[in-house]
């Protein structure tokens, strides 16, 4: 028993390593192909609502996390950020071309939302199908997959315009220097 525990303690403490080694790669990524401070909150806020949504329904749906399913913070983190520096890069791009930002949002949400709407299906369907697995923790860590990456989807889908929305509005308030 104190092996298992001790095992126990040793795995989590890795996979807490592993979240933080994914995050500050996935981070100093974004940051080296931006060239810009402000795309890291963009692209990053979405990711951790997602992964809370996506941990607290696995918490009530599954209940726990296996060895196996505990990986996929970092899976999931690299999987689901690809949805937000699509979106990020679109959206400059849309902002190059002199479009407002109404009608930049608008082109990065419906053609970039059209094409992530297809990627996401094509990942989701492929991980769901580990949750026929007779083998519980390739199961759980299909349902956990699937909802992960729906998950991400739809929240950058809805948070990824509304940040920007919302930084536009701030930048209205700020103070002119004089």
């Amino acid at each position: 028993m104190v092996v298992r525990l001790e095992e126990n303690n040793f795995i989590q403490s890795d996979l807490k390593n592993a979240a933080v080694m994914a995050a500050v790669l996935a981070i100093s990524v974004i940051f080296i192909y931006t060239r810009s401070w402000s795309s890291i909150p963009l692209i990053v806020f979405p990711l951790l609502i997602s992964l809370t949504y996506t941990f607290a329904l696995a918490r009530l749906i599954i209940g726990h996390l296996n060895i196996i399913s505990g990986c996929l913070v970092a899976i999931l983190m690299g999987l689901g950020i690809d949805y937000g520096i699509h979106l990020y890069i679109r959206f400059k791009q849309e902002l190059l071309k002199e479009k407002s930002i109404t009608e930049a949002v608008e082109v990065v949400v419906t053609q970039v939302g059209r094409s992530g709407l297809i990627a996401m299906l094509t990942t989701m369907s492929v991980f769901s199908i580990l949750s026929f697995s007779d083998f519980q923790g390739f199961s759980e860590f299909g349902k956990i997959a699937t909802i992960g990456i729906v998950s991400a989807f739809f929240t950058y889908i809805f948070v990824f315009p509304a940040q920007i929305y919302l930084g536009r509005q701030f930048q209205r308030l700020q103070p002119t220097p004089s």
